[in-house]
């Protein structure tokens, strides 16, 4: 990351998405708990959906947010993020892709662009995931 970042506002989520499975295994296989989840058929908030209104989910979903401050810098999410993905949970997360989409998504509020280091690309490339990105100025 460069200096150049300045962030008012960041969250971190990975996202496991399903049409068709029930993602209680998702749980079990990465030893976290979700820190949401929605179920098919069920009322989804506007502020998880990124729609203006709430809408009833098309899909299962398993969110995990990174649990560190809002307001903290972008690269600490990102670098929180690493850490907790150890070479197990990206060896689930890869088993799990097969069947589930699975996202990082990245909210931010801030005054300039973004920079994704190698290292979360690694990450993110091994473990099967794709990254959606909201930012806000």
């Amino acid at each position: 990351m460069n200096d150049y970042t300045k962030v008012t506002e960041c969250r971190v989520t990975l996202s496991v998405f399903s049409r068709t499975r029930e993602l209680g295994y998702v749980s079990e296989g990465l030893g976290l708990s979700p820190t949401k989840e929605y179920f098919k058929g069920e009322r989804v908030p506007p502020h998880v959906n990124g729609l203006a209104s709430e809408r009833i989910s098309e899909f299962n979903m398993w969110l995990f947010k990174v649990d560190i401050d809002d307001l903290r810098s972008l690269e600490d999410h990102f670098s929180a993020l690493i850490e907790l993905l150890n070479d197990e949970r990206v060896a689930q997360l890869r088993a799990i892709s097969s069947e589930c989409r699975v996202t990082i998504d990245v909210y931010i509020i801030n005054e300039a662009g973004i920079e994704i280091s190698n290292d979360l690309m690694a990450v993110l490339s091994r473990c099967g995931a794709s990254m959606s990105i909201d930012v806000q100025n």
